[in-house]
Formats: structure tokens, sequence, C-alpha cells
């Protein structure tokens, strides 16, 4: 097969990015999930509730069910 351009290219960002450690990759993921969950227990209730008259269930916030999602991918990231 005829190397191209292209693997060359692939080949100096493959040896470029396995300096970079696995822990500091890990460090990097965890604190990316960790940004979202911020970000979504910081949008106010008005747009994480279904907009409908009257008195809402505390399990219509969808804000509570992402946050649990988060969590628990957190949990799962850390440990495993």
């Amino acid at each position: 097969m005829k190397e191209t351009i292209l693997h060359q290219i692939g080949d100096f960002v493959r040896s470029i990015l396995q300096w970079i450690p696995l822990e500091f990759v890990r460090f990097l993921f965890l604190g990316l999930i960790a940004a979202v969950l911020i970000i979504v227990l910081r949008r106010p209730k008005t747009e994480t509730t279904p907009d409908k008259p009257g008195k809402s269930r505390w399990d219509e916030n969808l804000k509570i069910w992402a946050a649990l999602a988060l969590v628990l991918q957190l949990l799962i990231y850390w440990f495993l």
C-alpha cells in the first residue's frame, strides 16, 4: 500500500497524542461531565419543567433526571 501525505499526517498526530498521559485525559473527561452537571443544575426551573397550568409534580423536573444520569456517569467513570 502506498503511503500518502494523509498517512504521514496521521502518524504525526498519533505520535503527538501518545505523549499525553491517560490520567490527564481521564481528568479532562470527568471535568467535562462535571461542567455539564453544573450547567444543568444552574438552569432555571421554568426551562426544565413542562409549561402547563397548575402545580407541577416533582418528577416532571428534567433537571433532577439529568443530574442523576450525570452523577451516575461520574461515579462509573471515576471508579471503573
